[in-house]
């Protein structure tokens, strides 16, 4: 599933903390998956100010995360629940929409179709064998 930064740090945001020794090891696997790779932390250069998050890339950046269907399903009922209590952020409802109700956001319908014109993130692994080491 392709996601953004920002859908990144809000599905890792409502992921629960606590839980039974099955569900901790779904969410500590889906943490890794949606989680940022040191080589992403340099590129988007994340500061912190006054309890918001920011990064220094402009365009939306999509990853292909690897999210299951539990994972999603806990995102989702979370989201659903913020929604019924009246506490759903509007920061949140692109991911709601998305989620939830399966709509596409113009970005991300942008982004596929310039997929073929994105720079991909090179790892360390694949850079040594592109320079031939």
């Amino acid at each position: 599933m392709l996601l953004s930064v920002r859908e990144r740090i809000q599905v890792l945001g409502l992921l629960p903390r606590e839980g039974n020794v099955f569900l901790l090891r779904m969410i500590q696997e889906t943490t890794k998956a949606v989680g940022f790779t040191e080589k992403e932390l340099k590129l988007l250069n994340f500061v912190t100010d006054g309890g918001v998050t920011k990064w220094k890339l402009v365009a939306p950046l999509y990853v292909d995360v690897a999210l299951g269907e539990k994972a999603r399903d806990l995102v989702c009922e979370k989201l659903k629940e913020l929604d019924k209590t009246n506490k759903l952020p509007l920061e949140m409802l692109p991911l709601h929409d998305r989620l939830v109700e399966g709509k596409e956001s113009d970005d991300l319908r942008e982004f596929r179709r310039a997929r073929g014109k994105v720079v991909k993130l090179v790892t360390q692994p694949e850079a040594e064998s592109a320079a031939g080491g």
